[in-house]
């Protein structure tokens, strides 16, 4: 799969994407790989999301799971 394809699939599956999800799913997947593999892959991953991260204000119900993720990241 390229990553031009990638990036088209995403658009159309996903359509957009908040920092904040894209850290939650993020941190979801830890354990399934090194760090180390994520920073080599920066330039590729940030490609794959081109079009598709966008900045936004969202505000979450208490609880929910990006709720909770988001309070953590304030409390730091």
């Amino acid at each position: 799969l390229s990553l031009e394809e990638g990036n088209r699939i995403l658009k159309e599956k996903l359509g957009t994407c908040t920092p904040d999800e894209f850290a939650y799913a993020e941190q979801s997947l830890k354990g399934v790989y090194k760090d180390e593999e994520i920073l080599e892959k920066m330039d590729d991953l940030l490609e794959l999301f081109d079009g598709v991260l966008v900045r936004a204000e969202n505000e979450y119900p208490e609880n929910h799971p990006l709720w909770a993720y988001l309070e953590e990241i304030n409390a730091v």
